[in-house]
């Protein structure tokens, strides 16, 4: 009883961060979409539009985070099949995908590594996912200009990294950082 009361706890807890992350940005877009029907001047309304596109690709990337986060619940992984897969050309193909986002803020994006044969067993959509939130982290937070590079070394270990050379997490926001939705 004490270990599933923890758990639904746990899951109370968890639903209320969920539920305001949707909420917020899916007024917004309501907010955004009322406007553009009350608009009749062609520019302006053109505008409005151009605003709920944006808004519908935020809500979008939300909804890929949370249901990638679901899949990343314990519980979930427990019963997932780990597949061999080669991460160096993942994480190529991932960082490739990410120059046309890189190029619009004038940011440098590279990849570092060997080309092929950084063998590991994972969950690919798992790890393209990281990837692509780290990857938009750094583009987003670093600033235009920001270089970025992922990289795959292997020797004893295989590691797999993306470091950029933006301005970095302000140390006051340093802890909450492993939270989520932070």
């Amino acid at each position: 009883d004490g270990i599933r009361d923890k758990l639904v706890t746990g899951v109370q807890t968890c639903a209320l961060p969920i539920s305001h992350q949707l909420r917020s940005p899916l007024a917004a877009l309501q907010v955004q979409a009322e406007r553009a029907l009350r608009e009749s001047e062609p520019a302006v309304h053109a505008q409005a539009l151009a605003s709920v596109v944006t808004g519908v690709g935020r809500v979008a990337h939300l909804a890929r985070q949370l249901l990638t986060l679901a899949r990343a619940e314990p519980e979930v992984l427990a019963n997932e099949r780990l597949e061999k897969l080669d991460l160096a050309l993942l994480a190529r193909e991932v960082t490739a995908e990410w120059v046309p986002q890189a190029l619009e803020r004038s940011a440098d994006l590279g990849f570092e590594g060997q080309e092929s044969g950084a063998m590991i067993h994972g969950d690919m959509p798992l790890l393209r996912e990281l990837l692509a939130n780290l990857i938009d982290n750094a583009l987003r937070y670093g600033g235009d200009g920001v270089s970025v590079t992922v990289e795959v070394r292997v020797g004893q270990e295989i590691v797999l990294s993306v470091e950029d050379d933006g301005p970095g997490i302000p140390l006051d926001a340093r802890e909450a950082v492993f939270d989520r939705f932070v």
